[in-house]
């Protein structure tokens, strides 16, 4: 079971998402991923797990059914 309130760093924010550093860092900076700086940045699983959810509330199926995949 994920805690909701861990956090995570850059590095493991790219492994769940499978994207680059530099994507990570663009997707921080414009709020899509709300995260913080405190030396370096803190990422909530939660936040993470929220914009999977945003990004995948377009994908239905022919009942209109919502489906979320993550992996976290």
């Amino acid at each position: 079971m994920n805690n909701k309130n861990e956090l995570l760093s850059i590095e493991e924010l790219c492994d769940k998402l499978f994207i680059s550093p530099t994507t990570a860092y663009k997707l921080l900076q414009s709020g899509e991923i709300k995260a913080f700086k405190l030396g370096t940045w803190k990422i909530p699983l939660q936040s993470v797990e929220d914009y999977i959810k945003k990004k995948c509330s377009g994908w239905h199926n022919n009942q209109n059914e919502v489906y979320i995949i993550t992996m976290l």
